[in-house]
C-alpha cells in the first residue's frame, strides 16, 4: 500500500474522468474505489468520494474550469433502491 492515504489530484481526476459515464452513484463509487485500491491507496468510502468530488468541483469552478460530472449520491432508502436498480 502506498504511504499516501489518498490519491493525488491527478490520479483522482484521471479516475473520475474514466468513471464519469456511470449512471448510478453505486457504479461510480465502485469504479473510484477500485482505482484507489489499484493505485495502492485502499478503498475509498462513499463519504470521502462525495466530499472530494464536491470540493474539486468547487475549486475548478472558482478557476473557471468545468469539473467532470458525477451521479447524485442517494440519501434515502427509495433513492438507494432506485440507484441499485431494484424493481418496484
Amino acid at each position: 500500500m502506498s504511504k499516501d492515504k489518498k490519491m493525488t489530484q491527478l490520479q483522482f481526476l484521471k479516475a473520475w474522468k474514466s468513471s464519469r459515464r456511470k449512471a448510478s452513484w453505486t457504479g461510480f463509487h465502485e469504479d473510484m474505489s477500485k482505482a484507489s485500491v489499484e493505485l495502492g491507496h485502499g478503498e475509498l468510502s462513499e463519504r470521502a468520494l462525495s466530499v472530494r468530488c464536491h470540493a474539486i468541483t468547487k475549486s475548478l469552478k472558482e478557476k473557471n474550469y468545468a469539473a467532470p460530472t458525477f451521479p447524485k449520491k442517494p440519501t434515502n432508502l427509495e433513492a438507494i433502491a432506485a440507484d441499485l436498480g431494484l424493481a418496484k
